[in-house]
């Protein structure tokens, strides 16, 4: 199976550096403008199929690049969604800090089994996130789709893919709307392409980085 994997556009909340979570943010019009870009780059593809999570910002950059393709099944599945950020979604990370100082630090130094107050933890995302993409492998073999989904859940999909234990710090980055390919090959995912943003430098609509 191949796989294109994509986040959503920026939305407001990311550049007020609010935590988003489950929650929602509408797109920025720089976000638009990178759901745009990356729909432009994939309508020469044929996919099977494709798939979003049911988060507003993930919907509303799915549908620039659906528009291509009016033949190819849209679904949308809640196994894509962001982490649950619990009840730190919605505030900015320094009212975080003042509203809620014990599970602000949890999320920051807590590590990865810390439970934020009804939401869920680092490892918690990581098995939803490989559990969810290879079901999809499963169901889609030897197919091409397209997934939009969000940055907590494509980092944590890289690792499972790759084999890198939730609990390594991060090495890596992800930016918004990037087009990010993997094939699913002999029971095991194969990363071809990581971060690859060049449809956004035609635009001057690149992630601060």
């Amino acid at each position: 199976m191949r796989l294109i994997v994509i986040r959503h556009g920026e939305t407001e909340w990311n550049i007020q550096h609010r935590y988003q979570g489950q929650q929602d943010s509408p797109l920025t019009e720089k976000g638009r403008r990178q759901a745009d870009a990356i729909g432009e780059r994939l309508k020469s593809f044929k996919f099977d199929r494709i798939i979003s999570s049911d988060l507003g910002r993930a919907v509303d950059t799915c549908r620039a690049i659906a528009q291509y393709h009016p033949d190819t099944l849209w679904e949308q599945n809640a196994g894509l969604r962001e982490r649950n950020f619990g009840i730190l979604a919605g505030y900015t990370r320094a009212e975080a800090a003042v509203k809620f100082p014990r599970e602000e630090e949890g999320y920051l130094h807590g590590g990865v089994d810390y439970v934020i107050p009804e939401g869920e933890s680092l490892r918690d995302v990581f098995h939803r996130a490989g559990n969810t993409f290879d079901s999809i492998a499963k169901c889609f073999d030897g197919q091409t789709v397209c997934v939009v989904t969000h940055g907590g859940i494509l980092g944590m999909f890289l690792r499972h893919a790759i084999g890198i234990p939730c609990e390594s710090t991060r090495a890596y980055k992800f930016v918004n709307a990037a087009f990010n390919e993997f094939f699913f090959e002999d029971g095991r995912w194969l990363l071809h392409t990581w971060g690859d943003i060049s449809h956004l430098a035609q635009i001057g609509a690149i992630d601060d980085l």
